[in-house]
């Protein structure tokens, strides 16, 4: 703004919030990521463990669809075969993975469903003056992310899911 020397001072800053980072990240972000990892495939297993006690078989590919998504998405891009082997359990059947459904990105698939559906982003006005449309929007907004879900399910499977596969009734 002026003679530069607030300029220094920001590179400063940065530099010192860089070399802070960085010493954090080498020091605590190998354990936290092992953490995250080991705690959501430990639940998987339980959760698996839990309907072999309970049944006194392991649960079907969408039983165990319904409970490992979300673990299968972040550490083992969504397949769920990898994630039976990674909890050292045997998928239920041999299954070639089919082609992927969805060629790109996830997200940009599910905003384009979101905007098909009739979303449209929701300001600070609407959301004030009418919460009806804001929950009609965050209730498109929820289909269009288990649109995804739909999609893995069907990858899983090798067909469409049926409705109560997919568990249609946590929808309204």
């Amino acid at each position: 703004m002026s003679h530069g020397t607030r300029r220094q001072g920001f590179e400063r800053v940065r530099d010192v919030i860089t070399r802070h980072r960085r010493a954090w990240a080498e020091q605590y972000l190998g354990a936290f990521v092992e953490h995250r990892w080991r705690s959501e495939l430990e639940e998987v297993a339980h959760q698996h463990h839990r309907i072999v006690a309970a049944k006194g078989r392991p649960p079907t590919l969408p039983q165990f669809a319904r409970f490992a998504t979300t673990a299968a998405n972040h550490w083992t891009g969504g397949d769920l075969g990898a994630l039976y082997t990674a909890i050292g359990e045997p998928a239920p059947s041999q299954q070639q993975r089919p082609a992927r459904l969805l060629a790109g990105d996830g997200y940009d698939f599910a905003r384009r469903v979101y905007q098909e559906l009739g979303g449209k982003p929701v300001d600070r006005d609407t959301w004030v003056n009418s919460p009806e449309e804001t929950q009609r929007q965050w209730q498109l907004s929820r289909l269009a992310t288990e649109s995804l879900r739909y999609l893995q399910l069907q990858e899983a499977l090798g067909q469409p899911p049926t409705a109560k596969e997919f568990g249609a009734q946590r929808l309204t």
